[in-house]
């Protein structure tokens, strides 16, 4: 398998890009809570300056942030849906 087959999107890698965030963020926060941490599960409202600059890097950073995270939980899905078939295969 090359490298463009690895990375060809399918139905079973873009299902696990999108849960793999999902189950990260619900064991951080069980692990949180049994910490005894309190943690907020509906995001607050931000206080956003009408300063341009700052919005424009808080912006920024939120798409920077959300673009590494889809690609991270992409190429893990990639990862985990070769093992699976690499495995199904033996």
């Amino acid at each position: 398998m090359n490298l463009r087959q690895f990375l060809k999107p399918n139905w079973r890698k873009i299902v696990l890009m999108i849960l793999i965030p999902y189950f990260v963020i619900v064991f951080y926060d069980f692990y949180l809570i049994s910490q005894g941490i309190q943690v907020a599960f509906l995001a607050r409202p931000y206080y956003i300056s009408t300063n341009n600059i700052y919005l424009l890097i808080l912006v920024n950073g939120f798409v920077n942030s959300l673009l590494t995270t889809w690609w991270w939980s992409y190429s893990l899905g990639c990862l985990i849906v070769w093992i699976f078939n690499k495995v199904k295969k033996k």
